[in-house]
């Protein structure tokens, strides 16, 4: 649909002119031509933010960023209000509001008809064309589907369960820049969630001085923050999945070529694996 709706656009005054010469049975109705418009734009948002998904080296927490920064681009579009709790759903004016199917996302019908006139003169043209009437029909019926469309963003999830279902837990922050920002007690409240899979690699009788040890590094880590300006600097600057081997560790003065590269990922490789030998050999098929 994207694509189909991208050549359109490029197109669009030529293959006007040919309908408005020749006048075929099946020339669209101006609407027709808003609504392609607004397709376009909206599936262009979603490629962009697709091919942020697919790349390999995209963490999961940037995969989750990625929904939200579509979703509130949406949201923009049309200065949607939401989620909404259920005291504001009863000061929704349902004359002058649309709201989505679940009722969580509202938005005005007069801002998704300002939304299409900032589209251009070629969209402003298509409306004044089709009449007021039309256009107002029209505006909340889009409004309606964007704000199902932001509404079902809110169902997208990362995570998959060992079911490849969808996974009702949030992944805890593991990374240095994301525990500094937490404080004593969430992080506490975190590794005790995750006690159960953290102690099958612990001595059973060291389980209680191991989670002593892991709270006293993480308030190391948390004063080091604080003291040590060249590591906050470090981690304030930091952006998972998007930072280069050369950018990361520019001090070794080289960078890295496709040679190198495969020699760094084969010893990583064997140092894993050396790492599992002794799990893999208590292994029975």
């Amino acid at each position: 649909m994207s694509k189909v709706a991208s050549w359109f656009k490029t197109h669009r005054v030529a293959i006007r002119e040919y309908l408005e010469t020749k006048n075929p049975s099946c020339k669209p109705p101006h609407e027709w031509w808003v609504v392609l418009m607004l397709v376009e734009d909206v599936s262009a948002a979603t490629t962009a933010t697709f091919k942020q998904l697919q790349k390999d080296d995209t963490l999961v927490s940037r995969q989750r960023q990625a929904i939200a920064n579509l979703r509130t681009r949406y949201k923009d579009y049309v200065k949607a209000n939401g989620p909404l709790s259920s005291g504001q759903r009863e000061y929704i004016d349902i004359e002058r509001d649309d709201v989505s199917s679940n009722d969580f996302y509202s938005a005005r019908v007069a801002d998704m008809t300002t939304f299409l006139e900032d589209m251009g003169g070629f969209v402003s043209n298509r409306m004044q064309h089709a009449g007021q009437a039309s256009m107002e029909n029209l505006a909340r019926n889009l409004s309606k589907g964007l704000l199902n469309l932001i509404a079902g963003l809110d169902e997208v999830v990362a995570e998959r369960n060992s079911l490849n279902g969808v996974s009702s837990d949030v992944l805890p922050p593991v990374l240095p820049h994301e525990l500094v920002t937490l404080n004593g007690r969430d992080f506490t409240a975190i590794v005790r969630a995750q006690r159960e899979r953290l102690a099958a690699r612990w001595v059973p009788i060291s389980a209680e001085a191991t989670m002593d040890y892991i709270e006293t590094e993480f308030r190391d880590l948390k004063n080091a923050y604080r003291n040590e300006t060249p590591l906050r600097n470090a981690l304030d600057g930091t952006f998972p999945g998007t930072s280069s081997v050369e950018s990361d560790f520019s001090i070794l003065k080289w960078e890295i070529d496709i040679h190198r590269m495969s020699l760094t990922d084969f010893s990583l490789e064997g140092v894993m694996h050396a790492r599992q030998f002794k799990l893999l050999q208590k292994l029975t098929f």
